[in-house]
C-alpha cells in the first residue's frame, strides 16, 4: 500500500507546496498487517537513524498482536490509547545511555 492510497481529501485554499497537503497522518491506519520483509526493512532503517554522538544506541521493542501487543497497549497514555491500538504494529524505542 502506498500512502497516497489512503483517503486524502484535503485541498489547500491558497498556493502551498504539495507536501503539506499530501502529508500523511500517523493516526490514520489501514487494516493491513505488515509483511516480514516490511518489518525487517523498517527496523534496518531505524537501526541506522542518527543520534547524538552518532552512537545509534537504539533498542526497539515491538508487537503486532497477542499478549505482547496487549502489554504494550497497556502502557499508552489516554490520548494515544484511542488511536495507537489500531496500528499494525506498536513500537517502543529506547536508547542505551
Amino acid at each position: 500500500m502506498v500512502i497516497s492510497d489512503l483517503n486524502n481529501s484535503r485541498e489547500a485554499t491558497a498556493s502551498v507546496e504539495p507536501m503539506f497537503v499530501e502529508r500523511w497522518s500517523s493516526r490514520s491506519f489501514a487494516d493491513v498487517p505488515l509483511t516480514d520483509d516490511q518489518t525487517a526493512s523498517l527496523f534496518e532503517a531505524a537501526h541506522w537513524a542518527p543520534s547524538s554522538g552518532n552512537k545509534q544506541p537504539w533498542v526497539f521493542v515491538y508487537a503486532t498482536d497477542g499478549p505482547d501487543r496487549e502489554r504494550l497497549n497497556s502502557v499508552l497514555n489516554e490520548g494515544n490509547a484511542r488511536w495507537a491500538p489500531k496500528a499494525a504494529m506498536l513500537v517502543l524505542v529506547f536508547a542505551r545511555m
